[in-house]
């Protein structure tokens, strides 16, 4: 920013950081080196506080210098003497000062978290209608290598106040990031991580954009449904560009699975579960969404029901929870999870049950869905029944998951020449083209074409009703193995064909089934 050396003045100015009491008991329960990205997304959070709509994010081609840059309020001397008060409450109002919006920190520890990442951070700010701009350069590296040998506050800030009536209608607050170090450089640095499907897999800037989207308090792409189902109360949103291009929050599965509101103990909740039905990527996008005044609080989490048995569709289900800011006092001070109570303990319960619940859905609609498709092609069915009963029931468990068979109209127009029945996930929907087809089986043996029925009273395991159709009995005590019924009956109907061809006769026929009878009884269900 250039400044006519004919109309400005400038004052020196020095400071410190100053600790209130509680500091000691904070900190000692806190780490301030953890993800780059959360460290940003303190001060964008400290940004959407002071009232910003708009803030900006540049990183060099290099990154060893940072910028964040917005249109808030500002600070003036004692503003900023106050902002260096690290663990002082802020401010009495849950509001914020302009725009009333709900207040996302509280104590201003967040602003240390930018700390452990660069050499210096130099601060310029100046509030509306102030002819005042402050600038300092906080020698941030002396507070971790001098840290025992001085005091924090023996630590001097170096700075200045610059007066200039032609900057009076600006109010901003930028902070640049002086010789990022090696934290920084290990950030953005592409790591040999197994699982070629998580985001450290991206490329360096676009693995901080994604970590990014999901934290900052920002709206989800334009005309997403996600802005509606997922909406947050605030008088006005925040904008956040990095490197000059809009970031939007990270969208969901495109499918619903539930989406509701409920209060839990005091708490409100907005939620909502989603799955594509299929393997979601990068992995750290799999699992729920945690935020507080719409801030992302942390990893996705499962609620540690993958360390239960029996839950194999996990990785197919995200979402997103929004609590009130009613549970902001149960934050621990780096606000990436909770503080253990009964309070939290009750609302990971509740949803982690809620995920038990997807995941058992979710489970038995692919168990049908893939039941019904091996019996329709004949391909990989373990079993013997036949394909009318197993489709009927099928259709049963998919109707109670909320599917719903499609009108004779509409199965005109989705005629399907390959499948006799279709299942539409999405919609929800079961499309049935050839119904016909669920009438009959049929099957080759031997390079012969057979129909195919069923018979439960008869005595054998089947036999011929005519030349090409053969009964069989789905009762017979092999053909129960849900792993190998399908293999004994093509074997069965195998040697039937053979007696039936003259290829052996009916006695060996008989000795041949009474021995395979008794000696793989084990096999029997």
């Amino acid at each position: 920013m250039a400044y006519n050396s004919n109309k400005i003045m400038i004052e020196k100015y020095e400071t410190n950081i100053k600790v209130d009491r509680k500091i000691v008991g904070l900190l000692s329960r806190s780490t301030y080196q953890k993800s780059f990205s959360s460290s940003i997304r303190e001060l964008v959070s400290n940004s959407y506080d002071a009232d910003a709509l708009k803030v900006s994010i540049f990183v060099s081609n290099d990154f060893k210098t940072i910028t964040i840059e917005d249109d808030g309020n500002g600070m003036n001397k004692s503003e900023f003497e106050s902002y260096l008060t690290i663990a002082q409450s802020k401010s009495t109002s849950v509001h914020t000062r302009k725009y009333k919006r709900k207040r996302i920190g509280q104590f201003g520890v967040g602003f240390l978290a930018i700390f452990p990442y660069c050499e210096s951070l130099e601060i310029l700010t100046t509030p509306e209608n102030s002819e005042e701009i402050l600038s300092v350069t906080i020698p941030v590296a002396e507070y971790w290598t001098s840290a025992s040998k001085m005091l924090v506050n023996e630590i001097p800030i170096h700075g200045k106040i610059i007066f200039d009536a032609s900057q009076k209608s600006l109010h901003y607050t930028k902070f640049t990031l002086h010789n990022t170090n090696h934290l920084v450089k290990e950030y953005f640095s592409i790591k040999p991580i197994k699982k070629l499907e998580s985001i450290s897999h991206k490329k360096p800037f676009e693995k901080f954009k994604w970590e990014l989207q999901e934290d900052l308090p920002i709206k989800y792409p334009p005309n997403s449904k996600f802005n509606e189902l997922l909406s947050y109360d605030e008088p006005i949103g925040l904008t956040v560009f990095l490197n000059d291009k809009q970031l939007f929050r990270n969208e969901p599965c495109k499918n619903v699975l539930e989406c509701e509101e409920t209060t839990i103990a005091g708490v409100s909740c907005k939620f909502l579960f989603s799955t594509d039905y299929e393997a979601i990527s990068p992995h750290e996008a799999r699992g729920i969404k945690l935020r507080v005044n719409n801030v992302g609080i942390g990893p996705r989490t499962d609620f540690d029901i993958r360390k239960e048995r029996g839950f194999p569709r996990l990785h197919l289900i995200n979402g997103e929870i929004l609590f009130s800011e009613s549970i902001k006092e149960h934050l621990n001070i780096s606000r990436d999870s909770f503080i253990s109570s009964n309070l939290t303990t009750e609302l990971i319960e509740y949803f982690a049950e809620k995920l038990r619940h997807h995941s058992y859905s979710i489970q038995d609609i692919a168990v049908a869905e893939q039941e019904i498709e091996n019996i329709t092609t004949n391909s990989k069915t373990k079993f013997v029944q036949p394909i009318k009963e197993v489709v009927s029931r099928n259709i049963q468990k998919l109707e109670n998951k909320g599917f719903k068979l499609v009108d004779n109209s509409a199965l005109v127009k989705r005629k399907n020449d390959h499948k006799p029945i279709e299942i539409d996930k999405v919609n929800k929907t079961i499309f049935i083209f050839n119904p016909e087809e669920l009438e009959r089986e049929n099957i080759i043996i031997n390079a012969r074409s057979f129909n195919i029925t069923y018979n439960k009273k008869i005595s054998e395991p089947c036999r011929f009703i005519s030349n090409n159709n053969i009964e069989i009995n789905s009762s017979y005590p092999l053909f129960t193995s849900k792993t190998y019924g399908n293999l004994f009956k093509r074997l069965f109907l195998l040697l039937l064909v053979l007696e039936e061809e003259k290829k052996i006769t009916k006695s060996n026929y008989d000795t041949i089934i009474e021995g395979i009878l008794k000696e793989l009884h084990e096999f029997k269900k």
